[in-house]
């Protein structure tokens, strides 16, 4: 970026102010070339460059290779001053955040199998591999992203001295957050909506975190998760957009390359993209050129939002109609969406609840496993038409089957 393209008073120059006079308090010096692939843009002074949305880092680009100087650094507001003060080596995901998040978290959740289907290669002219985290622990992917929030706060690396932990969930992630907060020894409050199954509501309390239900909307979970937090001291951990659960979620890539060395691209179902950005931090930085696919319930209009860069959803945030019950959420997270902007694909694979009843059928009579609505868009993206127009060099496809915590009373091919 040439200087001469920002006036003076502009964020990009303040930022850059900001950062410079911030050189010296470094808390990491190392050499990492990896680092530089999810930056956005360069600031207008050297060896600055912006990290995303609003989280930086320092290059020092006189060496070879950069070598990367995370700093003590602050958020910005909208005129580029400094707010609230944060930590940058908390904020920031990296691969190596992701390979230390599969150390930590490893005694403690499972490496689930990766299964295929002859039937589906057969339908699709591919190879379809199936991570099957429905066989996690606490039924989803959601397990890894929790337990390493929880063990990297008694750790101390995160909110030392934490008193507990609080979250708004459509499920998955609360049921997650209250088993790795009963193993960390942590007090856990959960949000949820009232319309929440019975089996996700019953699998919270016997994890011993304290139920609080909220109306079905996407305001009332955020203003009573907050109101708890700032009732009860304790820190909110997001579903998608705290760096923890991110790291943790990517740990799942790590598995299928072990595994499949050679894969082509990953289909990730994506709601806030916790998931998805996790995996294609780690996926990307193995292998640049593997390809990631989000996969979204109708109505989500992420695509145009990736396309475009901006977020483009209407404000207050809404829930979709969906029989994905899991993945509610209309808008990506605001830590999430940038490193989706840059790292996922922009073409979007969205699922309609009709395909997403068939893509059930297909597990439950074919592949013989229970998974829920959320786990079944990977199959259904891929038993789509718009696959078969997919790049035919795209042979070998990992589809992850994020979770299995159906309600089996109400299975929606029932009803």
């Amino acid at each position: 970026m040439n200087t001469n393209q920002r006036s003076d008073g502009s964020k990009e120059v303040k930022l850059a102010q900001h950062l410079t006079e911030l050189v010296g308090q470094k808390t990491e010096t190392r050499q990492d070339p990896w680092c530089v692939l999810p930056y956005l843009r360069l600031s207008p002074e050297p060896n600055v460059v912006c990290f995303r949305s609003q989280q930086f880092v320092l290059i020092d680009t006189s060496e070879d290779p950069p070598v990367s100087r995370r700093a003590v650094l602050r958020d910005l507001d909208e005129d580029g001053g400094p707010i609230s003060p944060v930590n940058m080596a908390s904020n920031s995901v990296t691969i190596e955040d992701i390979v230390a998040a599969r150390e930590r978290i490893k005694n403690y959740v499972h490496v689930t199998p990766i299964m295929t289907s002859s039937t589906m290669d057969e339908l699709t002219g591919r190879e379809i591999f199936f991570k099957c985290e429905n066989f996690q622990k606490t039924g989803a992917f959601k397990a890894r992203g929790a337990i390493n929030t929880v063990l990297s706060i008694k750790e101390g690396r995160i909110t030392p001295g934490a008193k507990g932990v609080v979250t708004h969930s459509s499920g998955n992630h609360g049921m997650a957050l209250a088993w790795a907060a009963q193993i960390g020894q942590l007090a856990c409050d959960v949000v949820i909506a009232n319309t929440t199954s019975d089996i996700k509501k019953s699998a919270i309390q016997r994890n011993g975190a304290v139920l609080t239900q909220c109306e079905p909307n996407a305001v009332s979970r955020i203003e009573t998760c907050k109101r708890i937090s700032d009732e009860k001291g304790y820190e909110i951990i997001s579903t998608c957009d705290h760096p923890c659960v991110i790291a943790g979620q990517g740990t799942m890539a790590l598995e299928i390359l072990d595994e499949i060395p050679d894969l082509d691209a990953i289909f990730v179902p994506t709601s806030g993209g916790g998931m998805a950005a996790g995996i294609a931090i780690a996926a990307k930085a193995i292998n640049p050129n593997i390809k990631i696919f989000s996969v979204e319930p109708e109505g989500k209009n992420l695509e145009p939002c990736l396309r475009s860069g901006e977020r483009l959803w209407p404000n207050p945030p809404q829930f979709l109609d969906t029989i994905a019950d899991a993945m509610p959420m209309q808008q990506a997270g605001k830590h999430t969406f940038p490193i989706l902007c840059e790292l996922v694909e922009k073409t979007v694979f969205t699922v309609a609840n009709d395909d997403i009843v068939k893509a059930l059928r297909f597990a439950f009579q074919r592949m013989k496993i229970v998974i829920e609505g959320a786990a079944a868009l990977g199959i259904a993206a891929v038993m789509s038409d718009k696959m078969k127009s997919l790049d035919p060099s795209i042979r070998k496809v990992a589809v992850i089957l994020s979770g299995g915590n159906i309600d089996i009373d109400h299975l929606p091919w029932a009803h």
